[in-house]
């Protein structure tokens, strides 16, 4: 109990003087109680960085605190509105409350931002139903680094949605490559193989 009241303590100085990298306190952040996370969100949001603020709302969506994550994520993006990340985790945690177009609008806002990862880029056009731009994005992203797993799997899915199963597949093999112990997604490969 001492290790971790000091831990949650150092954690909460680091977070609010931006000592460390955001990483880190996303890694130590979330191996933390609930009640020992609160203690850095105490803190005031004006001393608290935005890089560090976003990832305190990865740390709250991953433990279902959605409308709290939520709250993070569009404080982040007030902060850094170029910051399109904090725009496109908004988004998700809309989709994950059900909140369809309250997601879409952030995904809109994810776009117009200048900060966008290309496959994110992608994963954003797939949802608003923009299959062309997504599939475009997807491929720009695994030319530029064929290990992208994300955007092997949004080939893949926006194969699937099109009903395009040799292009899935091609893109299944691919993220399967790079994650060979992947049973779940071996299974789902050998079922589309077997259609």
């Amino acid at each position: 109990d001492t290790f971790r009241f000091r831990a949650t303590h150092l954690l909460a100085q680091a977070v609010l003087l931006d000592g460390w990298r955001a990483e880190d306190a996303f890694r130590v952040g979330e191996s933390l109680p609930d009640e020992d996370l609160a203690l850095i969100a105490g803190g005031s949001s004006e001393r608290v960085s935005w890089r560090v603020l976003y990832e305190y709302a990865m740390v709250l969506q991953r433990r279902g605190k959605l409308e709290e994550a939520l709250q993070a994520a569009s404080s982040v993006f007030e902060k850094e509105p170029n910051f399109g990340s904090a725009a496109f985790r908004a988004a998700e945690i809309c989709t994950q409350l059900g909140k369809k177009e309250e997601a879409n609008l952030w995904y809109r806002k994810f776009l117009a931002s200048k900060d966008r990862p290309l496959a994110m880029d992608g994963w954003a056009q797939l949802q608003l139903g923009e299959l062309d731009l997504a599939q475009n994005r997807f491929q720009k992203a695994v030319d530029q680094d064929p290990k992208n797993r994300w955007a092997w799997q949004g080939l893949g899915e926006v194969a699937h949605r099109r009903g395009d199963t040799r292009h899935e597949i091609q893109a299944l093999e691919q993220l399967l490559h790079l994650d060979p112990q992947n049973t779940a997604l071996a299974a789902r490969l050998a079922a589309l193989k077997t259609k």
